[in-house]
């Protein structure tokens, strides 16, 4: 877990890349998979299920005949089928091809879950009376592919990426509700988590049902005293400068991106795109991002916080502003703030 713009993507990718060949890690982004303005925990299962099961199908890995039999049977019901209109003319015509019964619904379902309205809710309606079922036949999935991978050398690790990002209350009843669910998956697995359920007084009953938890903390780039803090500083330098040229910034235009970004990495990205933008808008032929460039930068984030920010959100954040230990309190005002960053 961690604020949006931290680095959370870039340092699982870190991690998959350390790991070498020791795993076979399944990364996926939800937001890519998945319509997540009303994910729920069956959609998660579902996407788990279908993103292994292509996993070992491009990795040429012959899965048993008698898991992928529970998974043709689990789905194959006629009225379900007219539900979710898949013809018996587009199971027998592209069954061979996409890998047998299976591997047709686990398409459609999956461009359901994707774009559909109507269709999702038939979808998880089949489901939920029979979510047991699935998730055991997901482990058995699991199970005969850890084999499989074992034989290899290899672990199975499954990176879920981008459920961070979802609203508060999408988050809490994914997280909070069927937290036993989740962590009901016999595989090696790692959850983004949004940092504003952190800050909330159920958290400690989150957490409980995981093994672990990782807080990636933001860079600092001020101290509590309102001071400059030189190794935060120079971090995100290098940073920038391993994506681009130092000799593209004029004196002081990077220091000033950087002092403003709060110690976020996508801030200091975003800052430095939309400069460049106000040096090319001016000047097709512009080299450098100037300090004025930057400085327009900076104003263009600082206006769309200034549009998040109600009047009720005032008194906290002049009290946290004041405040000697910069801690604040849960409370559902805290979590609206942290969760529009």
């Amino acid at each position: 877990m961690g604020h949006r713009g931290s680095g959370k993507s870039t340092e699982l990718y870190r991690v998959e890349r350390l790991l070498g060949e020791r795993f076979r890690v399944v990364n996926f982004s939800m937001i890519d998979e998945v319509d997540t303005s009303d994910l729920k925990y069956i959609d998660v299962i579902f996407t788990v299920l279908s993103m292994v099961y292509e996993a070992a199908r491009e990795d040429g890995v012959r899965i048993d005949e008698n898991v992928l039999r529970q998974l043709d049977d689990y789905w194959n019901n006629e009225t379900f089928r007219e539900d979710i209109r898949l013809s018996k003319g587009e199971i027998s015509g592209e069954s061979r091809v996409k890998g047998g019964l299976w591997g047709v619904f686990s398409v459609h379902i999956k461009g359901i879950f994707k774009t559909g309205t109507e269709s999702k809710e038939v979808v998880r309606k089949y489901i939920e009376p029979r979510l047991g079922r699935l998730l055991q036949t997901t482990n058995d999935l699991i199970a005969d592919l850890s084999d499989k991978y074992r034989q290899k050398n290899q672990t199975l690790l499954v990176i879920i990426e981008d459920l961070d990002k979802l609203d508060i209350d999408v988050a809490e009843t994914l997280f909070l509700r069927h937290r036993n669910i989740l962590t009901g998956l016999n595989v090696h697995i790692v959850y983004t988590f949004p940092i504003f359920l952190l800050y909330s007084e159920k958290f400690n009953t989150i957490s409980e049902a995981f093994s672990h938890t990782e807080l990636l903390s933001m860079i600092k780039v001020t101290d509590m005293k309102g001071m400059p803090f030189p190794a935060g500083r120079q971090t995100l330098q290098k940073l920038v400068e391993q994506r681009v040229d130092p000799a593209l910034f004029d004196a002081e235009a990077l220091d000033l991106i950087i002092s403003r970004s709060g110690g976020a990495i996508r801030h200091v990205l975003d800052m430095i795109q939309y400069a460049a933008l106000e040096e090319r808008g001016r000047n097709r032929e512009a080299k450098r991002i100037t300090r004025e460039s930057a400085r327009r930068g900076y104003l263009k984030i600082r206006s769309y916080f200034e549009r998040c920010i109600e009047a009720r959100h005032i008194p906290i954040l002049r009290g946290l502003y004041a405040s000697r230990d910069k801690k604040p309190l849960p409370d559902e005002t805290l979590k609206e703030m942290l969760s529009c960053l």
